[in-house]
């Protein structure tokens, strides 16, 4: 084995990567019971004048799960309102999707975000698809999903709804230890 590659780098290499991560400093969100609504944002850096198909698959599936969904792109606000107006609506969840490139500055916008509130982040898109192992460098990503993600996406949801610790493992889509939740 090479020095450098850990196991999770094989399994991504042989196609046995669990699709979905996170680190081992395990999430600490409880989904608030008294609020009655779960809600879920999902961000993107800037949508370019095309449609982000990734949020417009997964939005309907946070819905059926019984999510209340909100949308924003970076590129629409400034920093400071946006993350006042996340904080605002005190989601359960908040659904990062990420070219190369974007991922800096919505990585930022989460440590920002972690700061002021409670909630689970999960990482997607083709960023993440091809390099998931960021998540070993910032304890304040929670979960990063690894390729096509409405299965692992919507067991993911489930578990946050139900306030379900999960061997991320079992969840195939996402890779990684534990998610607790």
């Amino acid at each position: 084995m090479n020095e450098s590659m850990n196991q999770f780098d094989l399994d991504r290499l042989s196609g046995n990567a669990q699709p979905w991560m996170s680190h081992t400093k395990s999430s600490q969100h409880t989904v608030d019971a008294n609020d009655g609504e779960l809600k879920i944002v999902f961000l993107v850096a800037a949508t370019y004048g095309v449609e982000r198909l990734g949020i417009q698959i997964l939005s309907p599936i946070a819905e059926e799960v019984g999510y209340s969904p909100s949308f924003f792109s970076l590129d629409d606000f400034d920093e400071d309102d946006l993350i006042q107006t996340i904080v605002d609506i005190k989601p359960d969840v908040i659904a990062y999707t990420a070219i190369t490139f974007e991922h800096v500055s919505l990585e930022r916008l989460n440590k920002a975000l972690k700061k002021r509130m409670s909630f689970i982040s999960i990482f997607g898109g083709s960023h993440y698809t091809f390099s998931p192992e960021g998540i070993k460098c910032d304890e304040s990503m929670d979960v990063v999903c690894v390729g096509e993600g409405e299965v692992a996406f919507r067991a993911f949801l489930e578990h946050v709804k139900n306030n379900v610790t999960a061997q991320v493992a079992d969840c195939r889509g996402l890779c990684g230890q534990i998610l607790q939740v």
